[in-house]
């Protein structure tokens, strides 16, 4: 029963982050669409993509390795040194890469946005990578509230950041970019400087400098890495290949941007299968076989009523949102709509691949992620010419439900429970959500 309440109050804690995460993430949505407009707010998109690519394609599975051996109670000393060896690595041969391969690739991939501007955005993968890196090892240690505290505090920085230089400072998509580059940039050193301050309470306590805890090479964070990069790499590019298609197809700033905000909206439903994914993946690593396989449905149930419900809510906030706000954005509405159920869907998969992964299976995720985007890619080529933005959007609503059905049917094999057990919200899940709205009203004792 103390598990289960701490681990509830985690995910709770992880949640009150991703709701200010989202309430920034919003403000940020509406001013960078209204200062920008949608040219300028596809050329942004554009921008950031390609970091997050670059990120994508150099991690390697690290992340996860580093979150699954922090939560097997891996020395942190040897985790920090691989930390650092790697990201300074990769960083590195990829920055050099992506310099010498941006002129031939933007006219093909990003001839919206500027060649300048966007070897400028490269620069924002060392720090995508450090702060990965070291991000997941305080969630493998389950340093949960130091971490969501960076988080709170980057959500916040960045708003301001964009109402100073884009609203205030009027620098356009420049400031956007220069904003993005020193807020995230920031919050990688917080990250950082507390694992090593926690990497120096270890060694304090334990007197060896962190010998009580077995060490970690790099060969086995490379050897668990790299069974799961391809689900990560296939994930990422499941979610990015409309964008990439929207950019190479059309080549359409105002499209690309009109897409980017559907897309910014249906997400905010991620806030919570992204929260209970994060506590469960090192949950599962560290905890008994038998546990993990109870707690898999349970998980499942409550994060897809928690997400149908904020998707629901979101449906007529995003409709007055467009009208009365941002008119110039009023075809975003379509997609946005289309989008919502896949994400619905794909929330599910983020739970129930963190269970898996947790169990040490990655191959059968990198697998499933495989599948569905060959799916997405395929539909994307064949519906992005004659619909355009909205063709992007049932290709990705396609690609993430066929994602989920695979997710969800590997689940109820390895734990044993049936199907619907996953999929089945009930009176339980029900009373949980009620009492996890309750905890949030001023005056109410949050489950400790």
């Amino acid at each position: 029963m103390t598990g289960s309440a701490s681990f509830s109050s985690m995910v709770a804690r992880v949640y009150a982050t991703r709701l200010l995460q989202f309430a920034c993430t919003v403000a940020v949505a509406f001013l960078l669409a209204r200062l920008l407009g949608p040219d300028g707010r596809g050329v942004y998109s554009l921008l950031l993509l390609l970091p997050s690519t670059l990120f994508a394609i150099g991690q390697l599975g690290l992340p996860s390795a580093l979150t699954f051996f922090a939560g097997a109670g891996r020395s942190l000393r040897s985790l920090v040194v691989a930390a650092i060896g790697l990201g300074a690595t990769l960083g590195g041969l990829l920055l050099i890469a992506a310099m010498v391969a941006l002129p031939s690739l933007q006219p093909m991939l990003f001839s919206a946005a500027p060649l300048q501007l966007l070897q400028v955005a490269t620069l924002a993968l060392p720090i995508q990578l450090a702060a990965s890196f070291f991000g997941s090892i305080l969630w493998g240690r389950q340093l949960v509230g130091p971490y969501s505290r960076v988080l709170a505090v980057q959500s916040v920085g960045w708003l301001l950041a964009v109402a100073g230089l884009v609203g205030i400072g009027g620098l356009g998509v420049e400031g956007a970019l220069a904003g993005f580059l020193l807020v995230t940039g920031g919050g990688a050193a917080a990250v950082v400087a507390l694992v090593l301050r926690e990497r120096a309470r270890e060694a304090d306590k334990d007197g060896t400098d962190g010998a009580a805890h077995e060490p970690v090479g790099v060969g086995s964070l490379l050897g668990y890495g790299l069974r799961l990069y391809p689900a990560g790499l296939t994930t990422f590019l499941s979610y990015r290949a409309d964008l990439f298609l929207l950019s190479a197809l059309r080549g359409d700033a105002a499209a690309i941007g009109l897409y980017a905000l559907a897309v910014s909206f249906a997400e905010i439903s991620f806030q919570v299968p992204d929260s209970v994914a994060t506590v469960l993946y090192p949950r599962v690593a560290g905890t008994e076989r038998a546990d993990a396989d109870r707690m898999a449905p349970s998980m499942a149930r409550f994060t897809l009523l928690v997400t149908v419900v904020a998707a629901l809510a979101l449906i007529p906030l995003a409709w007055l949102a467009i009208r009365i706000a941002l008119p110039a954005f009023e075809d975003s509405l379509m997609p946005f709509l289309i989008l919502l159920p896949g994400t619905v869907a794909l929330g599910l998969s983020k739970v129930l691949s963190g269970y898996i992964s947790g169990l040490g299976r990655p191959e059968p995720v990198s697998a499933i992620a495989a599948t569905a985007l060959a799916m997405n890619l395929l539909v994307n080529v064949i519906l992005i010419p004659p619909l355009g933005i909205a063709g992007a959007a049932l290709a990705s609503m396609t690609s993430y439900t066929l994602h989920a059905i695979l997710t969800i049917g590997l689940a109820s094999r390895l734990s044993g429970a049936p199907y619907r057990d996953f999929i089945s919200p009930g009176r339980a899940e029900l009373r949980r959500l009620v009492d996890r709205l309750a905890a949030l009203v001023p005056g109410r004792n949050l489950e400790r």
